[in-house]
């Protein structure tokens, strides 16, 4: 399934500012990849788990689409569910690789970045990381961002945002014309009552992971396109501000 989120589109937040941003999110089977259109191609969001560029080149062409019109690809974080084809996708085409400083370096070396200390886990915790510690092939990065770094030729206005705790360097890009944040796995969009927090197993630092979940709620975004579960299409600082409540924390939203 693809939700196309053009002007009109019900499945992201409306257009404030008359710019034009589409945003296309596309499940890749374990974890969900965005792509956005531009007037030079695509900037892809993520790629999904290893043998999954069949699935997203589907996709892709259902819209209109196809791998080569990719001209960036911008890592949410160096996990193998959001990194894991893109090496794959890399022998088909060349596009430009983004990721955040911190991450860098486990995509490169096809490594994962450290999982919680397993004394800080519980037992089901401690099982999840203990089963599911396989790590992305190796893919090259050709750009590092740091916190706040423009990224005009992706969107006008658009940035990194540095959201730290799930992995060192997860980062997330925020498309201010739309007040769309798409974040990774700064939290789980998968109870159809309220988000989580990521999963303990696969997070370096949760109470750092918890501070990422004040940033992004400070941005104030009508929408917020994670990893895992469906985008929000509206009310998503309410929801990431009472994700912050249930954790005895309050996020002070910017305008």
């Amino acid at each position: 399934m693809v939700l196309a989120c053009g002007c009109h589109d019900p499945a992201m937040p409306s257009n404030q500012s008359g710019v034009n941003t589409r945003v296309l999110a596309i499940p890749t089977g374990v974890a969900n990849a965005f792509a956005i259109p531009a007037a030079d191609g695509l900037t892809l969001v993520d790629t999904g788990a290893p043998g999954g560029r069949g699935r997203l080149q589907g996709a892709l062409r259902r819209r209109g689409f196809a791998l080569s019109d990719v001209r960036r690809v911008f890592v949410t974080h160096a996990h193998v569910d959001h990194v894991g084809s893109l090496a794959a996708l890399l022998d088909t085409c060349d596009p430009l690789v983004i990721a955040h400083a911190l991450d860098a370096p486990f995509v490169r070396a096809g490594t994962n970045p450290p999982f919680a200390e397993p004394t800080a886990l519980g037992v089901l915790d401690r099982l999840m990381a203990r089963l599911s510690s396989s790590a992305a092939p190796p893919a090259r990065v050709d750009r590092e961002v740091e916190d706040d770094e423009p990224l005009e030729e992706v969107a006008p206005g658009a940035r990194a945002v540095h959201l730290p705790g799930h992995t060192p360097g997860q980062v997330g890009l925020w498309l201010p014309d739309r007040r769309f944040l798409i974040a990774g796995d700064a939290a789980h969009n998968l109870l159809p009552w309220r988000l989580s927090l990521p999963f303990a197993a696969f997070t370096t630092d949760m109470a750092q992971a918890l501070a990422s979940v004040e940033r992004a709620a400070s941005l104030a975004p009508l929408g917020l396109g994670l990893g895992h579960g469906p985008p929000l299409r509206s009310g998503a600082t309410t929801k990431l501000r009472q994700l912050l409540h249930r954790h005895g924390r309050i996020a002070t939203a910017s305008p």
